[in-house]
């Protein structure tokens, strides 16, 4: 239902870290290339392990992730509620299909989550009426 988070291509990051004034550049040219470039704009590598997340020569953290995008409370508080119910049922099923998978008995944890899944569709259901009561 949502886009993966944070973009993990590298185009994604170009604009924002124009903005603070800095350029990418790869790990294996770091040592080889000048701190400033003819733009002005300073250098800084992606930390791998974290897209969108980069280390400048100071050692500074520079986060250019999407923060009006980000899977937090202040963004999901905005959010339908029948659209949150809608994602936590998707959450559940998939996780029940990727539970098939186990090499471990887990029909305890199959139970409960599909005990999860029928209490979120039912509250699914009660937002859906009330958002078309609404309308």
């Amino acid at each position: 239902m949502l886009p993966d988070w944070p973009p993990t291509e590298e185009e994604a990051y170009v604009e924002e870290l124009k903005k603070r004034k800095y350029r990418q550049v790869s790990i294996q040219e770091w040592e080889w290339v000048p701190e400033l470039d003819n733009n002005g704009l300073a250098k800084v590598y992606m930390l791998k392990q974290f897209p969108g997340v980069f280390r400048n020569s100071a050692g500074d953290m520079v986060d250019c992730r999407p923060q009006d995008t980000c899977p937090c409370y202040a963004n999901f508080i905005k959010k339908d509620m029948a659209l949150l119910y809608g994602m936590l049922v998707q959450a559940y099923e998939n996780q029940l299909k990727v539970l098939k998978d186990s090499k471990y008995d887990e029909s305890k944890l199959e139970a409960d989550l599909k005990t999860s899944l029928t209490r979120a569709r039912n509250k699914l259901s009660e937002a859906r009426e009330l958002t078309f009561k609404k309308n």
